[in-house]
């Protein structure tokens, strides 16, 4: 078994296709498997006369097994013992097979970075967005071991956090694209060059159009489609979840918080799940319990009608139910504590009525209310 074709330099594939064919003609070797991406399986990287599989997703017993295998090595290498290998192998199977992360754990190469988090934190974040935070770390650090020939991309690659605020500026952009086009969340070759070469990124085309083409050819956050070997016409992260965390996480981060989670809010309910983990990133990841009351506080407007505002007043809902009550009550903020909170409750009384938000919006409007009606 020959492992990971796409991982040579393009230009040394012809090289490795004539190996594989002189291998063949000295050896009598009766089965032979060369594994390699989707995307790179083309032009010279082609093998006569093999015939090409493309691999399904993993089912639940393969799952398993994948967990089984991996924490067995650990236990053979001597790392762990019998009793913590079953142990870490069944925790890991369970939150595998969860219905939250099932989509993700049938992908080999996240649910290996998965097994990565597992083992390093004994166990896996009881939060999503502390897990998707973990995961764009370790399949950044993919990119980052990854041998670089152009010495302004490698040390662009090598600057964590540059790295990560261009991820989730290109999640955003993404996010903003399958808005407009309906859930494509696809991002255009020329759209991306576009954002990258600004100077908050990277600053320059011909170094945009680099990182664009290394990505391109190696397993990690962001995937390449259509066109050429070299020049995907289009380009989309390996799961929603990533694109909509990223873009969560920009939201986060930005100055003018406010301003455009409210925008987003009339635009539908395309932007509500990257709103919530942008909630779910500040409270867990950052902790910024008083940032988030603040948003909710401002979110909320008293007398506004309309869908925005109702999608804008839901989203402060979603704030006060993740950091509870109690806070509510003992800030001191002159916008916050009992008042509000009294005000937010009626309001969303009357929104489980809506004629604007979508059946999932009302149903979590219920939700919401729920727990933010009674004291815990």
């Amino acid at each position: 078994m020959l492992d990971g074709l796409d991982e040579v330099p393009h230009d040394l594939r012809g090289r490795v296709r004539e190996a594989v064919d002189a291998l063949l003609k000295i050896y009598t070797i009766q089965r032979i498997i060369v594994t390699c991406r989707v995307r790179s399986y083309v032009g010279d990287s082609m093998l006569p006369n093999f015939t090409s599989h493309t691999l399904a997703p993993f089912n639940k017993k393969q799952i398993s097994n994948f967990v089984q295998a991996w924490y067995n090595t650990q236990r053979e290498l001597g790392t762990i013992n019998e009793a913590q290998a079953k142990y870490l192998m069944d925790d890991l199977s369970s939150a595998a097979l969860e219905t939250d992360l099932r989509e993700l754990s049938s992908n080999p190469m996240l649910l290996t970075t998965m097994a990565i988090i597992h083992q390093r934190e004994v166990g896996l974040p009881s939060k999503r967005v502390q897990l998707y935070h973990q995961a764009v770390e370790v399949l950044m650090r993919r990119w980052q071991k990854s041998k670089v020939g152009e010495v302004n991309l490698a040390g662009f690659l090598k600057n964590d956090l540059k790295l990560r605020q261009v991820m989730e500026n290109l999640a955003y952009a993404a996010n903003r694209a399958s808005t407009k086009m309906k859930g494509s969340g696809m991002l255009l070759r020329k759209d991306a060059l576009e954002l990258l070469e600004q100077n908050e990124n990277l600053g320059e085309v011909t170094l945009a159009a680099e990182f664009l083409d290394y990505v391109d050819q190696r397993a990690g956050l962001l995937v390449g489609y259509g066109g050429e070997l070299n020049k995907p016409t289009s380009y989309s992260f390996p799961h929603r979840a990533f694109q909509e965390y990223l873009a969560g996480a920009y939201l986060a981060g930005r100055r003018d918080r406010v301003r455009t989670f409210y925008e987003h809010a009339a635009e539908g309910d395309s932007w509500d799940i990257a709103a919530q983990l942008a909630f779910e990133e500040i409270f867990y990841n950052r902790r910024g319990e008083n940032e988030l009351l603040d948003l909710a506080y401002q979110l909320d407007q008293p007398g506004a009608s309309g869908a925005q505002n109702e999608r804008a007043r839901l989203w402060a809902g979603q704030i006060i139910a993740m950091v509870g009550r109690e806070a509510v009550e003992r800030d001191r903020h002159p916008n916050g504590g009992m008042l509000y909170l009294e005000k937010l409750i009626s309001r969303l009384v009357a929104s489980q009525n809506s004629k604007y938000l979508t059946s999932s919006e009302l149903i979590e409007v219920k939700r919401v209310l729920e727990i933010i009606k009674s004291p815990s």
